[in-house]
């Protein structure tokens, strides 16, 4: 059984979903994030390989397999494996019932990791 598939089990016997956009981090145990990280590379590191890349006599690609998963797992995935902020709600004094993004409008930027996609999405909604 791999490491990965230990914390899968871990999950099902919580009960625990775990599809795509689901948050993990309260049954992760310590570690698990390297555990993940260290699996996904191995997988990363075989993709690489199938796409006749020479990652071990290109230097341009050394370490590229543990840089793309540091990516995914610390980055584009971090709100899967780390716990919520705590939200901050401040009073809405002005009875708004309406996006307010400050003391004028402006666009917010927007970062998505749709499941149908696993990759980053980059945008902005809003009035310019």
């Amino acid at each position: 059984m791999s490491s990965t598939q230990a914390i899968r089990e871990r999950l099902r016997d919580a009960g625990a979903t775990f599809a795509a956009n689901d948050n993990i981090a309260e049954y992760l145990l310590p570690g698990d994030t390297e555990v993940i990280q260290a699996e996904v590379e191995q997988h990363v590191q075989a993709v690489l390989e199938a796409l006749v890349i020479d990652t071990s006599r290109d230097h341009n690609t050394k370490a590229t397999a543990k840089r793309i998963v540091r990516m995914y797992v610390r980055e584009v995935f971090a709100g899967r494996f780390e716990s919520a902020p705590e939200v901050t709600d401040f009073p809405n004094a002005c009875g708004l019932n309406e996006l307010y993004a400050g003391s004028h409008c402006r666009a917010l930027d927007v970062l998505a990791s749709p499941p149908t996609h696993n990759r980053p999405h980059v945008g902005w909604r809003g009035a310019r």
